[in-house]
């Protein structure tokens, strides 16, 4: 949970699935729920982990004590990040946003519900659709484990000029890969890298290599890989073209081999 405004005090609670109230005054619960320390006068978060959840339902709240600049800020907003199965294949996020305006008032935020059989399903199913393809991706590298050849899926970063992730590395957070690789880039699915085989997008481009041309909308230089020089004079990369921010209405040159 994180707020909006300095010199203010506002509170995590949540009600865990056994009934016992986790808040900042009683920060170990029976089931090994933990808490951050409370922060009264600052922008931190506060961070509440349960890292094996029980099945039922926790019940998330939030008390708001006051805020001694709500006079020139105005009300304060908390917005807090919810987190299930976190950093596993099957991962959910959901983000809640509220505005406070009464002091002292405890609200009820929203309640997330853990179910076991629901996990293990997910988890079977990921399993299972790893196993279906069988396909060898020969000569390919994962970037997350090193496995090569990869077996069944290969994903591969549409913006990196030589990515490669296995099925189960592809969800990877908070990583970086390379010196211009981010976690967020997109991926493609690749089931059968042989029927795509003279495709030029399947290929290494890292020696792809437009000396002393920068990308005009990311400055990176120099452009690797694919190059699209627009009538208006500027050079885009792979990442910037797709991204579509340049006017769509230009025509743009394709280039794959460097001058």
């Amino acid at each position: 949970m994180v707020w909006d405004t300095n010199s203010t005090g506002v509170d995590l609670h949540v009600i865990e699935p056994t009934g016992e109230k986790y808040y900042y005054s009683h920060k170990n619960t029976a089931i090994s729920g933990m808490i951050t320390r409370d922060f009264i006068s600052s922008y931190e978060p506060e961070e509440y982990l349960l890292r094996k959840a029980v099945k039922g339902a926790c019940m998330v709240r939030t008390k708001y004590f006051a805020n001694h600049q709500q006079s020139l800020t105005g009300a304060t907003t908390i917005i807090i990040h919810i987190y299930k199965y976190f950093g596993q294949s099957n991962q959910q996020k959901e983000i809640v946003t509220l505005r406070l305006t009464s002091n002292q008032e405890m609200i009820d935020v929203c309640k997330v519900e853990f179910d076991d059989d629901v996990k293990r399903k997910s988890n079977n199913k990921t399993i299972d659709d790893q196993k279906s393809n069988t396909t060898i991706h020969s000569n390919i590298i994962c970037e997350g484990c090193n496995m090569s050849p990869i077996k069944g899926d290969r994903y591969r970063c549409l913006f990196c000029a030589d990515i490669d992730f296995y099925q189960s590395c592809k969800s990877t957070s908070g990583t970086n890969y390379g010196s211009n690789y981010q976690y967020n880039h997109l991926l493609s699915c690749i089931k059968d890298s042989s029927e795509y085989s003279e495709s030029f997008y399947l290929q290494n481009r890292t020696d792809i290599d437009h000396a002393n041309i920068q990308c005009n909308s990311c400055s990176i230089k120099p452009i690797i890989g694919i190059r699209y020089h627009c009538i208006c004079g500027i050079n885009l990369c792979e990442k910037c073209e797709f991204t579509g921010l340049h006017d769509q209405s230009h025509h743009r040159t394709k280039i794959t081999n460097p001058v």
